[in-house]
């Protein structure tokens, strides 16, 4: 059996995707028929990398997950261009003389090392995360892994077309580096720098990483380096409608703008993922049995996915719209949203029956 996860860019929404990634861990760790809790492979861009990594701090309940979430702040992603006494100007009327309406945000690598030791990533029973980020220095995506070279299910740099690769070797510092440059969102926020060079929102070159591993997971499957069943998880940020009445009306539309493109490149992805999956499994979609399910609970999504265990399967999972503004969150936003999203899920699967 093979279960990958993709998360891609996630428009202000990746609350909404680790609520999603929550829950199914939770439903996982209680499956009599999954002996793992993780996924075998996760690929994130943006916010789907920060859900991504975030869940790997999963102890059981979503409780372990919530105390995570609930310690972030907009600092961490944004802060103002002006500093000191002058910190009470908006940032946005200093934009014009800039790259974008924020400087880079501070305090997330502070604030996970509090949180973990530094060896977290190494753990056994963490799977391997894979984080697209844009060389804005070389105008070249480019692929991190939180392993290294020797442990990565993608070991070696020349499989790779069309993007740079580099590889973590499990340090905790450079991984949060790396995610924090994964939601550069240019134009909302300035460059991240990564080993003297400027890195933005991977988002910039696809939704996700899968188009870079397409063609790799595909060799696996004819070499049998991977095995049926194949599970493939998408985790969508949203239902891909329209975000509407932003509380901070100056980035409204320039965000609501963000949303159209980002909903329609992450349609295209997703069709590319699911295109690539039935090619995996020699099907066509008309060979498929759809079922969706409209808010679910997770006792629901526990008994379809066991049922179908034994099955191919790819499945998309969404919940109602809960965006935050990066720009300006409080506790009690991440609270109300992450709620929100975690009773709210909303599932689509195709299954190889035959």
């Amino acid at each position: 059996m093979f279960e990958l996860c993709c998360s891609p860019i996630s428009g202000g929404n990746f609350v909404s995707q680790i609520a999603i990634l929550t829950a199914l861990l939770e439903i996982r760790n209680k499956s009599s028929k999954t002996e793992k809790t993780h996924f075998d492979l996760y690929l994130g861009a943006s916010g789907g990398s920060l859900a991504n990594i975030i869940t790997t701090f999963f102890e059981g309940s979503k409780e372990s997950i919530e105390r995570i979430v609930y310690i972030l702040n907009s600092k961490m992603f944004v802060q103002n261009w002006w500093k000191g006494k002058f910190s009470f100007i908006d940032s946005k009327l200093v934009s014009m003389f800039q790259d974008s309406m924020y400087q880079s945000g501070k305090g997330a690598v502070e604030t996970f090392k509090s949180l973990t030791v530094d060896d977290h990533f190494s753990k056994e029973d963490i799977s391997e995360n894979w984080f697209l980020t844009f060389n804005n220095d070389k105008n070249i995506p480019v692929i991190h892994s939180t392993n290294s070279p020797e442990s990565s299910l993608f070991d070696k740099k020349e499989d790779f077309d069309f993007c740079e690769v580099k590889y973590l070797d499990y340090k905790l510092e450079k991984i949060i580096e790396t995610v924090m440059a994964s939601a550069s969102i240019p134009g909302l926020k300035e460059s991240v720098i990564i080993d003297n060079e400027n890195h933005v929102d991977g988002g910039v070159a696809n939704p996700s990483p899968y188009y870079y591993f397409s063609e790799l997971l595909y060799l696996k499957h004819l070499d049998k380096s991977i095995e049926h069943p194949y599970h493939f998880y998408y985790i969508l940020p949203r239902d891909l409608k329209l975000s509407k009445n932003r509380k901070n009306i100056w980035v409204a539309d320039v965000l609501d703008g963000i949303q159209k493109m980002i909903s329609f490149s992450i349609f295209k992805d997703q069709e590319f993922v699911f295109e690539s999956w039935l090619r995996m499994i020699s099907k066509s979609k008309r060979d498929l049995v759809k079922i969706r399910v409209e808010k679910g609970n997770k006792k629901e999504i526990l008994k379809i996915l066991e049922e179908n265990h034994q099955y191919d399967y790819f499945i998309t999972l969404f919940t109602d719209e809960n965006t935050i503004d990066i720009t300006n969150f409080e506790k009690k936003d991440l609270e109300h949203c992450f709620q929100n999203c975690y009773q709210s899920i909303f599932l689509e699967i195709f299954i190889n029956k035959n």
